[in-house]
This record gives structure tokens, C-alpha cells and sequence, in this order.
């Protein structure tokens, strides 16, 4: 909470959204759409992501009181109404999000918000999913890059599969539109890894999954 505010003061915030050009929409409704972050860091160590060499394993999320008031702040400076997440690793704390829908229910804001940027599926059970409906979040994307144990491990990318097609079943069932994140081309990855992977996208996709974003490696400098 020490930490101020994204400085938007200095830009021209209204004009800027005021054109449409980070704005969606359907017909004559467009949706005014800022970036927020409820944390910085992540705990996770996978082997194509800077953010071990940046943060280590530190993960914190700032109280979910003070994200509310920002994202309050910049609907009454800049008539936003939907917020899009930009957090590494959004949900960890399965109690942290659960206080936060919580808190947009009990103050119904007129917003939608949604979380784009990629999230481990541990927390997401059909309570918090159900939770996050109820609190207006219409999309979220999940990160389980790869299908191949192998090439997993090599990433060093901590999720189970078959935990992460129950929570896609149970967030295409509260009506949250859902989005994977794929990974190809490690140095190690062979014909039949690729197909590991083809066929987790086809149970993923069998699960309710809406859409895929699929890319090929790219090595940041300082990773793995």
C-alpha cells in the first residue's frame, strides 16, 4: 500500500481511450479497457521466463482492498469499465481472490475485468471460478504451455494436466470464456512430444477451452 499509483496523470489517458484504439466492443458499445496489477512476482522457477533473474521466488499481492480502490479511481477518473490483469501469476493464494470477488459483488461495480495475461489453474477450483462469474471476470487464460511430461519437466512448469482440464470443464460451465497458453520448439522436443501436446489441446479443447494462443520458444535474455 506505500507504493503509489500507476502515474496515468501524465498521459492523455481519456483521449487515448476516447479513440478506441485499446478499446472492444460489439456494435455502437465500446468497452473502455485499462491494464491493473494486484501483485508483482511469481513463485513458480519455468526455464522460459525471466522472472526468475528479475523477482527470485517472491510473490506478493497487495491487499485486495487497495486493488478495488484503484480500480475505483480509474473508473471515476477515466470512465473505464473493464479492467485487464496483468500480473505474472495472478491467482496463488486461493483465500487472496476469494476475498477479492467478494469485495466486487458486495460493492457491484458496474465493470467487467479479466485476466489475459496467463495463470496457474491450482486455485481455480469451481468455488473461485463461480466466485470470479459472480464478480464479473469474463475471461481468463490458463498457462500450461506443453502437453509432454517430458518437455513439463524440462520447464520446469509445476502444474497437473488433469487438475487443469477440471478446472477448464468447471469454467466453461460457470460461462467464463477460458484461453490456453502453448509453447513449442525446446531444443529437446521431438516428433512425439509435439503430439503429446496435440492431443492435450484436443482434451483441453473437448473441456470447453474457447481459444489457444500457440508460439514458438523465444530465449529471454537471463533465462534459463
Amino acid at each position: 500500500e506505500t507504493i503509489h499509483y500507476p502515474a496515468w496523470e501524465y498521459f492523455n489517458i481519456n483521449g487515448f481511450l476516447d479513440s478506441g484504439i485499446s478499446s472492444t466492443g460489439n456494435g455502437d458499445q465500446i468497452i473502455r479497457t485499462m491494464p491493473i496489477a494486484a501483485s508483482r512476482g511469481c513463485p513458480y522457477q519455468c526455464t522460459f521466463c525471466s522472472n526468475p533473474k528479475m523477482w527470485g521466488n517472491l510473490w506478493q499481492a497487495r491487499p485486495p482492498h487497495d486493488v478495488l480502490e484503484e480500480m475505483n479511481y480509474l473508473r471515476d477518473t477515466y470512465n473505464v469499465d473493464h479492467f485487464d490483469f496483468v500480473d505474472l501469476t495472478a491467482i496463488v493464494k486461493k483465500d487472496w481472490i476469494i476475498e477479492f470477488c467478494r469485495l466486487i459483488i458486495d460493492a457491484d461495480l458496474p465493470i467487467t475485468w479479466g485476466l489475459p495475461s496467463g495463470t496457474c489453474s491450482e486455485a481455480l477450483d469451481y468455488e473461485v471460478l463461480n466466485l470470479l462469474k459472480k464478480s464479473d471476470c469474463d475471461d481468463l487464460t490458463y498457462a500450461p504451455e506443453n502437453g509432454s511430461e517430458y518437455i513439463l519437466k524440462i520447464m520446469k512448469k509445476k502444474i497437473n494436466k488433469d487438475k487443469m482440464v477440471i478446472s477448464i470443464q468447471a469454467c466453461h460451465q460457470v460461462g467464463i470464456t477460458s484461453k490456453a497458453n502453448i509453447i513449442f520448439g525446446y531444443p529437446e522436443e521431438k516428433r512425439r512430444h509435439v503430439l503429446d501436446t496435440y492431443r492435450f489441446i484436443l482434451r483441453i479443447a473437448k473441456a470447453g477451452l474457447g481459444d489457444i494462443f500457440i508460439t514458438t520458444l523465444s530465449a529471454y535474455p537471463g533465462s534459463k
